[in-house]
């Protein structure tokens, strides 16, 4: 059985603290910022660019069937541009791509990952621009 916080440790700490993720968090001189969704309504933000990861949901996909989807938001600044945003995207999926089994605390395996990428837009209340990626277990 699937336990939806365990795997959501799992998938947040392959950015936040494993090997995987070490690329994004020394992008851009380490100035990387990786926070919890929940911390984007808190004053004092990291600095720019800056990940934020919200945690999963079990996706009905078929009966008897659920799948644990899971967000992932980049920011930047608007002088930035896409650029730095497209480019932590890319090593975001290679970060999963690299190791694409999960292995949560709780047991259970994710046997595959998939990413797929949002369309670029504005947040008006940060004022920055921002992009998501939707990371999709597989699991068995």
């Amino acid at each position: 059985m699937l336990d939806i916080d365990s795997l959501s440790k799992a998938v947040y700490n392959r950015i936040k603290k494993d090997e995987q993720g070490l690329s994004i968090r020394d992008a851009y001189g380490g100035i990387v910022g990786i926070i919890k969704a929940e911390q984007l309504s808190r004053p004092g933000l990291p600095g720019r660019p800056l990940l934020a990861f919200r945690d999963g949901v079990l996706a009905n996909v078929s009966r008897g069937h659920r799948q644990p989807l899971y967000q992932w938001y980049v920011y930047d600044e608007r002088v930035q541009g896409y650029a730095r945003i497209n480019a932590l995207l890319k090593l975001l999926a290679e970060a999963y791509e690299a190791e694409p089994r999960i292995q949560p605390d709780a047991g259970g395996v994710v046997s595959s990952i998939e990413i797929s990428l949002g369309a670029s837009t504005e947040d008006g209340i940060l004022n920055l621009l921002v992009r998501s990626a939707t990371v999709i277990l597989n699991t068995t």
